[in-house]
Formats: C-alpha cells, structure tokens, sequence
C-alpha cells in the first residue's frame, strides 16, 4: 500500500519538491515507514531543457563537441547506452546523454532554487538536510561488462583481436563511422590492423585471424591500460581523468623505478650508500618530474578534447546555490546573469584566510609540543632508569638530550612504562588528528558557502586550499620534526 506520512513530514515536502521541479519519482518504504527511499527519473524533454540551460557539449554526428541545443537534436549522436524513452505511448528512442550526463542534471535540478524550476534540495538547505543519502542507480547490464572488461583484464575474451590499449565495453560504438575512423589507442578504440579484421568474411579460416597473446602479455601490458572512455561515458570525466593520471603516472615509473633499482645495486656493491651515483640520480629524478607535468599536460588535453570538456572552467555555468545581488548583462553572451561584487567576497575572505591558518599553526604547534615532550620524557627515562615525569610544555621545542646513542635491550621491551612513552602519545596524536579534520573540513564547507564562489570549479579550488594546509601538516610533520628540530642529539 502507498503510505501517506502527511503534509508536513519531511518526506512528503521532497517529494513534492521533485514532482514540481519536472522529476519522475517512485516511493518505497520502509517497514516502519518512518524512511522513504525515493527513485527519480528525469523525462527526457526535462534532460533536453536543463542540458540547453547548462550549455552542456554533447558529441555531433560530424565528430566534434557543441552546445546542445533542442532546435539541433537530429545533429547529435545518440550514446546508444540502453537507456530508452518511451513517454505518452511514443516510439522508444535511444537517449542523447550518457549515465554521467544525466546525473549531472539531475543533481543540478535537485541542488537549483524553486524559483529556477528547480527543487533547492542542497546538502546545505534545511529541507536537504533531511536526505540521508543520494545514490546513482546503476545499470547492472553496462557495470558487468565495465567490470569485466576493466577489472579481469588478463582473460583472454577481452583481448580477441585487440592489444588490450584500447578495450571498450560497448563495442557497438564502434560501429558508427565517427568512432571507426580513430585508432588512437589513448581514445579506447580498435587500432587499425584490428578494425581490418573486423572485415574479414567470418567464413576465413581461424587460422588467418590474430592470435591472443600469452596470458603473460595480457597480464602485464594490461595492468597499464584502461577503458578510459567507458569509465568516462558511465562514470563522468572527473572519474576517468582520475584513472588516466593513475594510469600515466604508473607507466612513466617504470623507468623510474629501474633507473633506482639499479641506483640501489651500486649502493649495495659498494657497500656505501653515499655512492657518487646519488647526484645524478636525483637529477634524473627532477627531470622525470618535469616530463611527467609535460606529457601528462598533453595527454589531458587530448582527452578533455574528446570528452568534449576542453575549456569547461571558461564556459562554466553558475552554481545553484550562489546568490546575486543584482542581475548583468554579460558582455560576451549578451543575457542577463547574477553578480556578485567581489569585495564583498574579499572581505569576507579576511575572515575565512586567518580562521584556517590560525587553526592549522595551532595544530601545528600541538603536534610539535606532543613530539618534544615525549622525546624529553624519553630522555629522561634513559638517564634515571626507568623513572620519567609527565608533563607538557612549550619549552621543549628546540631542546636536545643524548637519546640517539642508547641501545635496547629486553628490560626496555619488557617496561609498560616504555610502550607508554613510545606509543601512548603518537596513538592519542592519532586519535586527536581525524578529529581536528573533520573540524576543519565542516568549519571549510561553511566557510565557503559564506565566500558564495559563483562556480563550482571555484568553490573546490578554494575548498582544497582551506583543507591542503591542514593535512600536509597532518601527514609530515612528524617527518619534518625529526629532520630539522627533534630533540635528539
């Protein structure tokens, strides 16, 4: 039976929102029916609205990437992913956008004001408080074969006729007369010694067909290529970008990686690990670095172009929950937006600038106090045989005490007091820190909200800067303590 959990519960106020913003919803409860989980689904000439207001690039029949536009549907190229419509009785019709695209502009319908059409269902709006979770349905079929292709590379079905570079779930793409003119291996595609045979009659004998590589090949070519463009057609750029930098940064440590180990044999023929050796390999290494930043520059821009993101920062729309004071024309597109002045921005960034630092030199200032006073009390320990007194001061940093030149032995091990030194103040560190963190994170968030970046590109790059200083000091410096400043002499 269909619940009815009244006007005034917070279920029944989303699902209203997101039947007014233009979205399909499908209800299930709970047996208590105290939850609601609610299935949205977006009409396809709701997707077609939204995509023309995000200006979202969409792939056209002649290769290339353009704004969507309704009046220009028959110039785009259908994804062809197995989702249909099939609304009022009307012919089914495969889909314009991908998984990834649709997500994005059901979120973006969700997360806009009610004014805009939308349902103001944001993480931080009061109503949008009360969602518990937001999760993207998956399509069963498309995730098998993504997971079959992607994480049990080395079979041998998903390398007949392919060198495994370029391995693509959908292979019926491939059959459109954009997609089997590429061979570039970097775009997932067949080569062209494979599209060629393709061609060939299936009444040719087995013989004539390329063989399948050794399950060693498979296994070991296969670890450094992934189905980049299937990830980015389910998953969304953000997700495949990711997976291509894992990816080039793994290939391009293989000769890093050889170049050291044959740095470490010399060390250990030599028997001294100042060997000359070290100079130039850390030369080598600076250079490495900078041909990583170069080739992966290119690559990434090779794969925003074909993912149509090239540029987005530029042509990003504004986020739904950022607010205007008053509306513009836009030089460049001629219609109206809404500006914010950015003093106002600026000033209210004098708040948020010193907050973070302050909070991330305290943090850093604790870290280093428990690290003093626990290498003092282990001094101490050292010299008075086993007696140490507690204490916590600013003092210690600085200080220096012989605790490098003691050896251990089985009365050290044995003495709870010594564990408690050793491990008592990294472990409470270690409690303390995550803490602190998602502090930090939570004062971040509202911290931006306040700023009311217009983009959402914006909002993350300042999001980042707020919370990188925090962890960096986390991670290292304990590390960069005992390099410069430890009290062990």
């Amino acid at each position: 039976p269909d619940y009815f959990l009244g006007f005034s519960s917070p279920g029944t106020q989303i699902w209203g929102r997101l039947r007014q913003a233009g979205l399909e919803t499908q209800r299930l409860y709970a047996l208590d029916t105290k939850k609601v989980m609610i299935k949205v689904r977006c009409p396809v000439d709701r997707l077609q609205d939204v995509a023309e207001a995000l200006k979202l690039k969409l792939k056209t029949k002649e290769g290339d990437y353009a704004p969507f536009r309704e009046d220009m549907v028959s110039h785009f190229l259908p994804t062809n992913d197995g989702f249909v419509s099939c609304d009022d009785g009307e012919e089914r019709i495969a889909s314009l956008f991908r998984s990834s695209e649709r997500q994005k502009i059901i979120d973006f319908v969700i997360g806009s004001r009610i004014r805009d059409s939308g349902a103001e269902l944001g993480a931080s709006t009061p109503l949008g408080k009360h969602i518990q979770r937001r999760v993207p349905l998956h399509s069963h079929a498309r995730l098998e074969a993504l997971y079959k292709c992607w994480v049990l590379f080395w079979l041998q079905s998903n390398w007949n006729n392919r060198d495994g570079r370029g391995l693509r779930v959908d292979s019926s793409k491939l059959n459109s007369p954009i997609l089997s003119t590429n061979s570039s291996s970097l775009k997932n595609c067949y080569t062209k010694e494979e599209k060629s045979i393709e061609t060939v009659d299936s009444s040719s004998a087995p013989g004539e067909q390329e063989l399948s590589p050794s399950f060693l090949y498979r296994l070991v070519v296969g670890c450094f290529y992934q189905p980049l463009d299937s990830i980015e057609e389910y998953y969304g750029e953000k997700v495949a970008f990711y997976f291509a930098w894992l990816q080039h940064c793994s290939f391009h440590l293989l000769y890093l990686s050889f170049v050291g180990a044959i740095v470490f044999i010399c060390q250990l023929s030599s028997g001294n690990w100042d060997h000359p050796l070290r100079p130039f390999f850390s030369i080598f290494v600076m250079i490495w670095s900078f041909v990583v930043m170069v080739t992966w520059r290119r690559r990434s821009n090779f794969l925003a172009y074909q993912w149509g993101t090239l540029d987005y920062q530029e042509e990003e729309i504004a986020r739904p929950e950022f607010k205007g004071t008053e509306y513009r024309v836009c030089p460049i597109t001629n219609t109206y937006v809404m500006y914010y002045p950015p003093w106002k921005r600026w000033l209210k960034m004098c708040v948020s600038i010193p907050l973070t630092v302050g909070f991330t030199i305290v943090t850093l200032l604790g870290i280093l106090i428990l690290y003093g006073n626990r290498d003092v009390m282990l001094a101490q320990y050292f010299a008075t045989g086993h007696s140490y007194h507690i204490s916590v001061s600013m003092d210690v940093i600085g200080q220096t005490a012989p605790i490098l030149a003691v050896e251990l032995n089985k009365e050290h091990l044995r003495d709870p007091d010594f564990w408690i030194i050793i491990i008592g103040f990294p472990t409470a560190l270690g409690l303390i820190l995550p803490l602190l963190n998602f502090c930090l994170r939570k004062v971040s968030l509202w911290l931006n909200e306040l700023e009311n970046h217009r983009t959402e590109a914006e909002y993350r790059t300042h999001f980042i800067i707020k919370v990188f200083a925090f962890r960096f000091v986390c991670y290292f410096a304990a590390l960069y303590y005992y390099s410069f400043i430890g009290v062990g002499e």
